[in-house]
């Protein structure tokens, strides 16, 4: 049966937004969110789906409402093995979620895959009630809907359209324009980076850091939780692509030292083989590889790294002051094309500026905007060139508003690591630009609280933490 009660919706609106804090760490799989209600709709717990190969968020959910419920600690957690938790649910679980309400972003899967099936769980549990957003129709995974209604739970779907297998065939999705009232256009959204990388066998990400203005050029621009974000995103993918001109410039790491253990451990290497779809008939890796070493440790999970330039003999002679050659346990390849990337398979990240965009515009499946609330003043002994500083800043929103014609944004989030109230960023709004020239340091005026020194906004272009960064995940259309 299908119904489309506004208190459900509400509900499974707030499971895809749970889902979306997730978003690419999941792949392979689809991202997924999970709420349990009681019967006056409270919610008693909610779960998202992390990581491939661990719990799903269904189950999770049902792990987490059990200690709520119960008053009793389990001593599993989101690290635990999927089987571990099913077993003690389904030994412990007493009658506690027969009268309860579980909502799910996506229909609970139906299969032994690297996790057991979430429907033969929940079959056994027996809520009152399972309210699905999505139909999953991929093989094996699908009819965890009729395996519930077997066992006797009532199942209901937000969601009347089917998803098919082969919906990229059937239509574009960078063209679709659904409107974002409706559940099933909110699922093809969350799902796109899983469709992209089940259907053609790829999913190329582009990041992009920058601050109001649109400058991405100076110093550090995200606070820690966005800074967190990337490098998880960094244990996932197999490879990272910046240009020789970062290279040369930044001399980054390209590291996942800032990743939360739970991504940066127990990676499996093979979690990509799994899909059919990324097993036949794709291309092989073509890499020049300037360095490689051994097996990576189990510590840290470094993507590959590609880099492209003009200039390869110019990046092989600064490649000495580079770090990102002299990290172990990966490969470093130099690219002069384009078309030599390796973008055609895996789920591939792309770091870099608004020309590295627009050279890659017809290879990029995803924008993501980091966005710091920030401006760059640049060089403050140069202040007297407004004139100058006037034209850069037009220049990059130019540059900006040329790029963003050609998306559409699917999501917005804030990513904020140290909870700072909003009110608390106002006086951090403008991050100049460090100069290497000592300069008189003035003092802060103790009743007006104004700003007026140098050291003053050095000390906050240091805090990069205490501000919130906006993420905008958009898809690329009419390109």
């Amino acid at each position: 049966m299908f119904f489309h009660t506004s208190r459900d919706i509400l509900f499974m609106r707030y499971c895809i937004d749970l889902a979306w804090s997730a978003q690419t760490l999941t792949l392979p799989n689809p991202p997924v969110g999970a709420i349990l209600l009681n019967h006056s709709y409270e919610i008693i717990s909610s779960a998202i789906h992390l990581k491939a190969g661990k719990a799903h968020a269904e189950v999770l959910a049902l792990l987490y409402g059990y200690e709520v419920l119960s008053g009793k600690k389990s001593g599993l957690d989101k690290w635990s093995d999927s089987q571990e938790i099913h077993n003690f649910l389904a030994k412990n679980h007493n009658g506690l979620f027969r009268d309860k309400i579980l909502l799910v972003s996506l229909e609970p899967c139906n299969h032994y895959g690297k996790t057991p099936p979430c429907a033969e769980l929940i079959a056994t549990l027996k809520p009152a009630k399972v309210i699905i957003g999505f139909c999953d129709k991929w093989g094996e995974s699908s009819n965890g809907a009729k395996k519930l209604q077997q066992a006797g739970v009532e199942v209901e779907f937000l969601s009347q359209a089917d998803l098919s297998q082969d919906i990229l065939s059937q239509a574009d999705l960078s063209q679709m324009d659904f409107c974002h009232d409706d559940i099933y256009a909110q699922m093809l959204d969350l799902l796109y980076p899983f469709l992209c990388l089940k259907e053609r066998g790829r999913f190329n990400l582009f990041k992009l850091a920058l601050r109001l203005d649109g400058e991405y050029k100076d110093g550090q621009i995200s606070g820690v939780a966005s800074r967190n974000f990337t490098h998880n995103q960094r244990c996932i993918a197999q490879n990272l692509i910046i240009s020789g001109r970062t290279a040369i410039n930044d001399k980054p790491r390209l590291d996942t030292r800032y990743a939360d253990s739970f991504y940066a451990l127990d990676f499996r290497q093979n979690d990509f083989e799994t899909l059919d779809s990324l097993t036949q008939n794709l291309p092989q890796a073509q890499q020049s590889t300037q360095r490689f070493a051994p097996q990576m440790p189990h510590s840290q999970r470094l993507p590959n790294i590609e880099i492209l330039t003009r200039n390869k003999e110019s990046l092989l002679r600064h490649s000495n002051t580079i770090p990102l050659f002299s990290l172990p346990n990966r490969s470093v390849a130099i690219k002069t094309s384009p078309n030599a990337l390796n973008l055609s398979s895996g789920f591939n990240v792309v770091e870099g500026g608004f020309s590295l965009l627009w050279a890659l515009r017809d290879k990029v499946d995803m924008l993501l905007l980091h966005i710091s609330p920030s401006v760059w003043l640049g060089d403050f002994s140069h202040l007297e060139q407004e004139s100058n500083n006037n034209k850069n800043t037009k220049k990059m929103q130019g540059d900006l508003a040329k790029i963003l014609c050609h998306f559409r944004i699917l999501h917005s989030d804030i990513l904020d690591d140290s909870l700072q109230h909003i009110s608390n960023i106002s006086s951090k709004l403008f991050i100049p630009k460090s100069s290497s020239k000592p300069q008189k340091i003035g003092k802060q005026n103790p009743k007006t609280s104004k700003i007026d020194s140098r050291q003053d906004f050095e000390n906050l272009a240091k805090n990069p933490h205490k501000t919130q960064d906006l993420l905008l995940w958009l898809k690329p259309i009419n390109l």
